[in-house]
């Protein structure tokens, strides 16, 4: 007997599809719009998910701005880091702080290719429970991000390496 009425009939027809269309416009209407980083401001870095676990590599993005950070133990006790970013860098730091450390001296990479995409550092090995901050200028902009260390050691199911080099 209700669905014989048509306008009951074009209204289960037409809701749904008003709720669709009045969803992505109150998103278009009041969702923050991108902008191009400005020269001399400082923009976050946020980890990507492979920084939390033992994956062996981390990566750190804002917009454009992608870099990864790849460690490699030596015999001597030391640790290589080397990040590598898919755009050119004029500069680059990095602190290994405590957690609770707001603040520690920064250590320098070192440019690996002219290009400025490639950067290494060595330091002696980190101690389990403290993160790695790190600082990045390109395009006359400063990007910063912390993460964990947890990325450092690489483990995988069924002792295979799952890693793209």
């Amino acid at each position: 007997m209700i669905l014989t009425n048509k306008h009951v009939v074009a209204a289960f027809i037409i809701t749904p599809i008003l709720a669709i269309l009045g969803y992505f416009a109150v998103d278009t209407l009041v969702s923050e719009k991108p902008h191009a980083a400005e020269d001399g401001g400082s923009y976050p870095l946020v980890a990507k998910s492979n920084c939390r676990y033992t994956s062996g590599q981390c990566e750190m993005k804002n917009g454009a701005l992608n870099v990864r950070i790849a460690p490699q133990f030596n015999d001597n006790g030391t640790l290589t880091l080397t990040l590598t970013s898919n755009q050119p860098l004029q500069s680059a730091q990095f602190a290994v702080a405590d957690m609770d450390q707001a603040t520690t001296q920064p250590t320098t990479w070192s440019a690996t290719d002219a290009q400025g995409t490639e950067w290494t550092a060595t330091i002696q090995v980190p101690q389990p429970k403290q993160q790695l901050q790190l600082v990045v200028n390109a395009s006359d902009s400063l990007f910063y991000g912390a993460t964990e260390l947890t990325f450092l050691n690489y483990q995988a199911t069924f002792d295979e390496d799952f890693r793209r080099q």
